[in-house]
């Protein structure tokens, strides 16, 4: 069966487990299909519950020019502090106030695995 891409955006880590989980059910997956499965699995530090009350807190926060690819970001490492946040949205070359960092550390310390 010949697959096609049916749309483009990033996607968390947990979400990769949940997709490749599914799939995993209904087919056997390829090598590399199961690689990243195995990978996912043992990276994924948030439930997909958590992960989307993740992300809908950090929506309500109404940062500016936060974007999916950002949001994502932050799901995936989980940082805890004002500096990591700051660390992670570097990389997208979004300056966010002060106030903003430190709302987004503590809704991600919230979300955090206990």
């Amino acid at each position: 069966m010949k697959r096609a891409i049916v749309s483009c955006e990033p996607v968390s880590i947990a979400e990769v487990k949940h997709i490749l989980s599914g799939l995993k059910s209904s087919e056997e997956l390829n090598f590399r299909a199961s690689r990243t499965e195995e990978y996912a699995s043992n990276v994924s530090k948030i439930s997909l519950v958590d992960l989307k009350e993740l992300f809908s807190d950090l929506e309500k926060l109404n940062v500016p020019r936060l974007k999916r690819e950002a949001l994502v970001k932050i799901a995936d490492t989980l940082p805890s502090s004002d500096d990591d946040v700051k660390l992670v949205l570097s990389s997208f070359g979004i300056p966010v106030a002060k106030e903003h960092l430190t709302a987004i550390s503590d809704v991600v310390k919230k979300c955090l695995p206990k």
